[in-house]
């Protein structure tokens, strides 16, 4: 244990000294703070201004303040008057506009009875599937006004026996009435526990955070295969330089998942803390075997080198970073972070990555086995 230590202590020791380590080090906190502070700037894929034809609009005035207070994909601004939202729209610094009649509540009992084909009259720029969405959007924000209207027209066509009862009456006893449950339930059927990311900018930074520490351990990869060319380590034993390989890429895991940890602490990103370190660390290892599998396929340092950039594209494209492409899912587990991406919210990934780990050192063997076997001429 003791010996493990020190050789720790020595292989970290000589990470720091390594100018390109440090700056992937750097990148870590870096990365986390500008997805952090992005999350909390105005932003939003679609970008709706919302304006009125009267100001005392009681109906108006309280669907676009609630509309505001909305965060997320949708971005909501306030325009002064109709024409300036047209403007803004037909400028291009705005995907919709949405226009509030002068008397909404009118115009919904024109809407209801047929006479009015729409509400709320909409500008758009272009019409696209994330602008039909949005628009979901505003008939959730309609609904209450429009339904107490339903209401209220049913009942005065349909129930004659209520005629005594007045409009306020009813509409006291439709708003008194509570619905406790709800219509979904969302949750993870795997671990209604962990939690998960609350904004679409901060979602990615988990696997961003994945793909540099397996950098890192690919970098750490290649200075071991420096060091071996330079005779670094020609004092250990042949049949331990697989371990003395493993050893430095796993040190140089352990050292950024410190730094990844105190990240999504520091950002409030983490979930329950147990779970985040036992991932982190067989991330760690499961870095250090998927590292030496590429060592054995690209022997050169050149070759290694130059087929970092590349592993990065496929990463970022094929893992669930940005995007989980599903009916992928065995690609996606011939890499890493798809493990630990996974593993905060779903416990059956801690097994899968200690299963990924001997299936890689598996295959080392058995490539050097190989090699042995059949040398090259």
């Amino acid at each position: 244990m003791k010996q493990t230590a020190k050789w720790f202590y020595m292989l970290s020791k000589r990470l720091y000294k390594k100018p390109s380590f440090l700056a992937l080090l750097l990148l870590i906190p870096l990365c986390v703070a500008l997805f952090a502070g992005a999350a909390h700037e105005e932003s939003g894929f679609v970008h709706i201004v919302l304006a009125r034809e009267q100001d005392n609009d009681p109906i108006a005035t309280g669907v676009m303040e609630n509309l505001l207070l909305e965060t997320g994909m949708l971005r909501f601004t306030r325009a002064d008057s109709p024409e300036a939202a047209r403007e803004l729209v037909k400028t291009g610094r705005a995907d919709e506009a949405w226009i509030f009649p002068a008397d909404t509540q009118a115009q919904i009992q024109s809407f209801l009875s047929g006479r009015q084909k729409y509400i709320v009259q909409v500008v758009t720029r272009e019409q696209t599937m994330t602008a039909q969405l949005a628009r979901e959007k505003l008939s959730a924000a309609l609904y209450e006004s429009c339904a107490k209207a339903y209401y209220l027209d049913y009942i005065r066509g349909e129930l004659s026996q209520l005629d005594g009862i007045s409009d306020g009456e009813l509409i006291a006893y439709f708003e008194n009435v509570q619905v406790d449950e709800d219509l979904f339930v969302y949750g993870n059927p795997a671990d209604t526990q962990a939690a998960q990311p609350t904004n679409y900018l901060t979602s990615p930074i988990r696997g961003l955070l994945a793909v540099l520490m397996l950098l890192c351990g690919m970098a750490a990869t290649l200075y071991y295969m420096q060091d071996e060319a330079a005779g670094t380590f020609a004092w250990v034993r042949q049949s331990r330089k697989g371990l003395a390989a493993f050893g430095c890429v796993v040190t140089a895991a352990v050292n950024v998942s410190v730094t990844v940890l105190l990240s999504l602490v520091l950002s409030g990103l983490s979930g329950n803390l147990l779970r985040e370190i036992g991932a982190l660390l067989l991330f760690g290892l499961c870095c250090g075997a998927f590292c030496l599998l590429l060592k054995e396929l690209f022997p050169g340092i050149r070759a290694y080198a130059a087929i970092v950039p590349l592993v990065t594209v496929v990463l970022l494209g094929i893992c669930p970073v940005f995007y989980d492409f599903r009916k992928l899912p065995l690609l996606q587990r011939l890499f890493p972070p798809t493990y630990y991406i996974n593993a905060v919210f779903d416990s059956k990934y801690l097994l899968y990555m200690l299963a990924y780990i001997p299936i890689c050192l598996g295959l080392c063997r058995l490539l050097q086995l190989l090699k042995r076997k059949f040398p090259k001429r």
